[in-house]
């Protein structure tokens, strides 16, 4: 505890705390503009107010919140329920928490745990939320009993508890994104519950039925609770593809397998997407009825005037509902738009004001996107133009021409066509029903003055080809550019839609966007490959020979690497001919080899070859060949050092998955929780934990630092760890790992997630399973470590001697 703070649980809630100290006023704008981590917006932005924004909270419920995530999703509840109380476990959390909503008069805050909290308080109340966090709660199912029937004995007669809970079969999983507590790929779909328990939609559902909740409802959130774009029902699925309605955020994506996007269409148009959904939002009660909410789409990444939640009702009803205050000027705005639409006789879907609250009618018919996706798989080209065709006059006819053009000063001699007086730039497929062989608008929020009517066009071409792709294979784009005069303009139009997006979703804001949807196919399918080389015995990356047989052997490289490989190989194996990239080398013979340039790779035909890799710096090598198309399959990577050490292989995990010899390590300085939860994980995946604890002299010279607690204390500490079989010291004899390797012969070398990515830790990696031995990254879930406990010393000592 430092300053009557407690001590946070990791490096994000320190720096979560820190940005909430730093600004009072609660605006974190340039904040999440400068650190781009997703974890950042994840609790300081206006994204995950989206949360319950769209659920049906009378004005006189009184609230429990169970954890609070800083007040991440706070703002929202607070505005439209009479009371508030946070429940917060962890003390730091509890006192930032308490800070950022100190101008909150309907919020109260106390730390404690649910459990004695329940004991000692006689107040019920109407909702109990509670979101569970896996960064930092690990429940087991015995837990979630005891969580369950502590908010029932909290719960009003008439009460309901919204409950955010994980889904084991969460298509996050099935993507390949790793269990945060065991860092493996694949562990949340398993029965291996490191952390928290995780239900599927069926074991949810009989959990609290065995609960004695009578009045049950599950809400599937998209993609997850921490970013929620769409709420689904099992009264309304989703059937359809989602992807032109949702962002998906992770910041981990260069780890996974399969697109999460592509997977929610695959999923929807076979009707089973939401027990694959990331996590469930129950509401149970006993003798209560549940909400009449069927959908919601939620879009609170947009400024505070245009943050909404859009629901759909089962009495027939659409309703709109501002997640701030300063929404009620944007639902006027929308009004007084769908209002002048009508008067012109564009159809549009008619708006009145409740309580502060848009309500319409809903319409029982598919969005004009999804119509035109059935006709692009119809292959029918002209009944697709004559929905375009119908798109663009009521465009034309949505307004007065003018002769001010708002974005000539792009081109001055350039022919924009009719100038809109009030462009509706939301008038495109995904704003409007397809509805009695007519177009039905909606939500027509977003309008420019003295605004080209091709840019609307634009617009909804745009997004056509963007989300429907296989349009390009009925109508090429060229054509339907020309069909409606875009192609001399296009460019200019992306430059204003660019500027657009900023505004509308505040891309200025989350400038590190582009980092969470990197959703490449390179990337998973190189990850894939990785799978396969992990996975497959006769693949081994340093194992040049292996496998051969008779496959062309060319050489990758004419230097020394290269005569190490043939004094070796040379007799066993022919090599057909050598490549290099110094072009002097080309047309020479070493050893009888010609010596070509590297395009003659590309001629080879796959399968029937293998290029062994004979350079000491191998990765550029590495990058060029997956550049030609070559990948893990088709080479391999001579290393003396590592080569050498190949006899010497054992595999070393049995049947049970554990491995005999685990091996870890550390500084193991001011040992605290966090050196024990790791060494506790180890010993769980190892039958023998072999636990190397640097020299000072070693932390001296790596780590740059001179350690608080002297080798013979800390090693003997470790010493008396239960989960460490043997403890060695770690000095310049052994700190490399491969050398480790030889003297110990592990199966796996343990490490922090701090390393996971690092291209030296990729290399080793590979190298160790070369070896028949394995690299596997846990994550620090400490609730202190190291470097702070010497940072609050320091400074304690420094304060004493001034």
């Amino acid at each position: 505890m430092v300053n009557g703070i407690p001590h946070p649980l990791n490096e994000i809630d320190a720096d979560i705390g820190a940005y909430i100290n730093s600004r009072p006023d609660n605006n974190f704008t340039d904040i999440i503009r400068k650190d781009k981590r997703l974890e950042v917006s994840r609790y300081l932005s206006d994204i995950p107010n989206g949360l319950f924004a769209w659920y049906p909270f009378e004005s006189t419920s009184k609230v429990l919140v169970i954890g609070g995530f800083f007040g991440a999703f706070l703002m929202s509840v607070c505005r439209r329920c009479e009371s508030i109380v946070v429940v917060e476990q962890d003390g730091y959390r509890a006192h930032f928490l308490k800070k950022r909503m100190n101008n909150v008069k309907n919020l109260s805050v106390i730390n404690s745990d649910v459990i004695q909290y329940q004991k000692k308080s006689e107040q019920v109340f109407d909702y109990i939320i509670w979101a569970i966090d896996e960064s930092n709660d690990s429940l087991s199912e015995k837990d979630y009993e005891i969580y369950f029937s502590a908010m029932k004995s909290l719960l009003a007669p008439k009460g309901k508890i919204l409950a955010v809970i994980p889904n084991r079969m969460g298509v996050r999983f099935f993507c390949g994104e790793r269990d945060i507590q065991s860092g493996l790929p694949f562990e949340g779909i398993t029965d291996n519950h490191f952390g928290t328990h995780r239900f599927s939609r069926s074991e949810l559902l009989n959990f609290l039925e065995n609960m004695h909740f009578n009045s049950i409802k599950l809400y599937y959130p998209f993609p997850d609770y921490r970013n929620p774009q769409l709420i689904y029902t099992d009264d309304n699925p989703p059937s359809e593809d989602i992807t032109e309605r949702i962002k998906a955020y992770n910041p981990n994506n260069n780890e996974r397998v399969l697109s999460e996007k592509n997977l929610y269409r695959i999923l929807a148009q076979n009707n089973v997407l939401t027990s694959f959904s990331n996590y469930f939002i129950a509401e149970c009660g006993n003798n209560v009825k549940s909400s009449n909410i069927l959908y919601a789409a939620i879009s609170s990444e947009r400024s505070r005037s245009r943050g909404f939640a859009t629901v759909i009702c089962s009495d027939d009803k659409v309703r709109k509902i501002p997640i701030y205050d300063e929404g009620l000027q944007g639902l006027k705005e929308l009004q007084s738009n769908a209002e002048e639409q009508i008067e012109r006789k564009i159809p549009s879907l008619k708006i009145s004001i409740e309580n502060g609250i848009a309500v319409m009618d809903k319409i029982e018919a598919p969005t004009l996107s999804n119509y035109l996706r059935q006709l692009v798989d119809d292959k029918n080209a002209q009944a697709f133009f004559n929905c375009l065709d119908l798109l663009y006059k009521h465009i034309l006819n949505s307004s007065d021409y003018t002769s001010n053009n708002s974005l000539s000063s792009m081109a001055q001699n350039e022919d924009w066509g009719p100038i809109l007086k009030k462009a509706y730039v939301e008038m495109i497929p995904v704003n409007c029903f397809f509805f009695n062989e007519e177009l039905l608008f909606f939500d027509q929020e977003y309008t420019t003055d003295d605004c080209p009517a091709g840019y609307v066009m634009f617009r909804a071409v745009n997004d056509i080809y963007n989300f429907i792709p296989e349009t390009e294979q009925l109508i090429p784009l060229k054509q339907m550019q020309e069909r409606y005069k875009l192609e001399r303009l296009w460019n200019y139009f992306l430059k204003v839609e660019n500027e657009l997006s900023k505004k509308i979703v505040n891309r200025d804001i989350y400038t590190g966007r582009s980092m969470w949807m990197n959703d490449s196919e390179r990337i998973y399918r190189s990850n894939r490959r990785t799978m396969k080389l992990s996975s497959d015995s006769l693949i081994k990356l340093f194992d040049p020979v292996s496998g051969l047989n008779d496959k062309s052997l060319v050489l990758f490289g004419s230097g020394k690497y290269a005569d190490y490989f043939l004094d070796k190989y040379g007799q066993r194996y022919k090599t057909d001919f050598i490549i290099d990239n110094n072009k002097d080398n080309w047309g020479t013979v070493k050893r009888g080899i010609v010596v070509k340039s590297p395009y003659e790779a590309s001629n080879l035909i796959y399968g029937t070859y293998r290029i062994v890799i004979a350079i000491a710096n191998y990765q550029p090598i590495v990058e060029q060949l997956n550049s030609m198309g070559i990948y893990e399959d088709s080479y391999r990577i001579y290393q003396k050092s590592i080569d050498d050490l190949l006899p010497l292989t054992v595999a070393d995990t049995i049947s049970d998955g554990k491995y005999n010899i685990g091996y870890v390590t550390g500084a193991f300085d001011l040992f605290h929780i966090g050196h024990l939860n790791l060494l506790k994980r180890c010993k769980e995946r190892s039958h023998y934990l072999i636990a190397g604890v640097l020299t000072d002299e070693i932390i001296e010279t790596e780590k740059h630092k001179t350690p608080f607690i002297p080798f013979e204390e800390r090693i003997e500490i470790v010493k008396q760890c239960k989960y460490v079989d043997r403890v060695v010291p770690v000095d310049k004899h052994n700190t490399n790992k491969i050398d480790a390797w030889k003297d110990l012969r592990y199966g796996c070398l343990f490490s922090g997630s701090d390393h996971d990515g690092e291209l030296s830790w990729t290399r080793l990696q590979m190298q160790l399973r070369s070896l028949g031995a394995e690299l596997e990254f846990f994550p620090y879930t400490q609730s202190t470590s190291s470097s702070m406990l010497q940072k609050a010393l320091r400074k304690q000592i420094t304060g004493q001697t001034q």
